[in-house]
């Protein structure tokens, strides 16, 4: 059985409303009519609550549905790259914070550096703006 077919079971069973199981679980009736028709689902935590609601176990609610399971994978999966993303975007915000702290300095030593150093330290300063953007863009 499928997890939207088992949360209209277990509510039904409690003779409750949509709008009664979203007051108790602190969240919008329309959040309750995606999950119990399969449009969306829970997160892990919600899906703790609504397992104490119910008194059944996650196992129970989870099992059988391997569609919930692939989303949750996906998701996981997904959750990994935005990670390694943002690792990045980081690293290159500190070096790209390093080149402004450094910027009056560069041209004393642009008569040390190769010119090519300053394109690389442009390249680095450009990649951080577009890695932030593309993290924004994942996230939503």
């Amino acid at each position: 059985m499928k997890f939207a077919d088992k949360m209209k079971l277990y509510r039904r069973q409690k003779e409750w409303t949509q709008q009664d199981v979203a007051e108790r679980l602190l969240i919008s009736r329309k959040t309750i009519s995606s999950w119990e028709n399969g449009r969306s689902y829970p997160d892990i935590f919600m899906l703790v609550q609504i397992s104490d609601l119910y008194h059944v176990s996650l196992d129970d609610l989870l099992r059988e549905d391997h569609e919930m399971i692939n989303n949750y994978k996906e998701e996981h999966t997904m959750n990994k790259r935005v990670d390694k993303i943002f690792v990045l975007c980081y690293f290159l915000n500190i070096i790209g914070a390093v080149v402004i702290v450094l910027k009056p300095i560069l041209p004393l030593l642009s008569n040390y550096l190769p010119k090519p150093v300053f394109t690389i330290i442009s390249f680095v300063i450009v990649s951080s703006f577009i890695i932030a953007v593309c993290k924004i863009k994942l996230e939503k």
